[in-house]
């Protein structure tokens, strides 16, 4: 019904822009992420999504499309209703959301308010195939490489430690492809244990 509407910021809260429009005020429910960067009294374009149930109607809105974009795949999900939705976007940018999907980083994922790890599993399952990979460009090659950086480190670490514990160089080596570096390096060393064993 609304692809977007600009005006000016007359109020806004933890979730809730108010946008005058030739005096009219739109209640938009919003991401914190977002509403932290409108400042009252300033005007913006705002893109919205209308969404009607059978309790209310209300507009969701997002600065820009890559974020409206990642909130409508979110509601495709069965059990991720649009305010579980909003509620992810105002903890994860949607850049980030993407990278975590596209490596089904599922104990990041699981992190997010609503989600539990069945919820998140099935998330990036059902929407890792519709994420295209301009959706990720606005994600900081700094964090992905600072991300890198601390896998391998992690990698190092674990690989000392099973040394000292007697373990050959070659089986270390196979082990270590094995293991999930998103855990800590005390949980990484257990699971590589079992592995050994």
């Amino acid at each position: 019904m609304y692809s977007y509407i600009i005006g000016k910021v007359v109020h806004k809260n933890n979730n809730i822009v108010v946008l005058e429009n030739n005096h009219i005020g739109y209640e938009i429910n919003m991401s914190r992420n977002s509403i932290d960067l409108l400042e009252t009294e300033k005007e913006y374009k705002i893109y919205t999504y209308y969404h009607v149930s059978q309790d209310a109607i209300n507009l969701y809105g997002f600065n820009d499309l890559s974020e409206k974009s990642m909130f409508e795949k979110l509601i495709s999900v069965s059990k991720i209703g649009v305010k579980t939705a909003i509620g992810i976007l105002s903890n994860i940018t949607p850049s980030k959301l993407a990278y975590a999907v596209i490596s089904e980083d599922v104990q990041e994922v699981s992190k997010l308010p609503g989600l539990g790890k069945k919820t998140a599993q099935r998330l990036i399952l059902e929407i890792k195939d519709k994420i295209k990979s301009e959706e990720m460009l606005e994600l900081n090659t700094e964090e992905i490489s600072e991300k890198q950086d601390i896998s391998k480190l992690k990698m190092i670490d674990v690989k000392e430690a099973l040394i000292i514990l007697g373990y050959n160089n070659k089986d270390v080596i196979n082990i270590l492809e094995k293991l999930d570096y998103t855990k800590t390096t005390e949980e990484i060393i257990k699971d590589a244990l079992k592995l050994m064993r």
